[in-house]
């Protein structure tokens, strides 16, 4: 494709972008990640008791735990929380 064809100033926009953003200087150093009830203390992650809140024992989430993460079934949408789309859209298989 020629650089000056339809698209050819999109990119030269996109590569000016590009060398701007790459131009900044980027913090590699470490940082310690933030402290909670999974990884504060590696002892308690090992012989702790307890599921830190998350789903591991039924497939059914409750409602009133709902938003929660189960580990025993994808979360799936609700019939409450789905809003039907128009009908003036179609839906389509795009595979890329």
């Amino acid at each position: 494709m020629a650089l000056w064809s339809k698209t050819g100033p999109i990119l030269g926009a996109l590569a000016v972008v590009g060398s701007t953003v790459s131009a900044q200087s980027i913090d590699v150093s470490w940082h310690a990640p933030a402290k909670s009830q999974v990884n504060a203390n590696f002892t308690e992650v090992l012989n702790g008791e307890g599921k830190w809140g998350f789903i591991y024992d039924t497939s059914e989430t409750p409602i009133d735990k709902y938003g929660t993460y189960n580990w025993c079934n994808m979360p799936h949408v609700r019939k409450t929380e789905y809003v039907k789309p128009s009908d003036d859209f179609e839906l389509k298989y795009v595979e890329l």
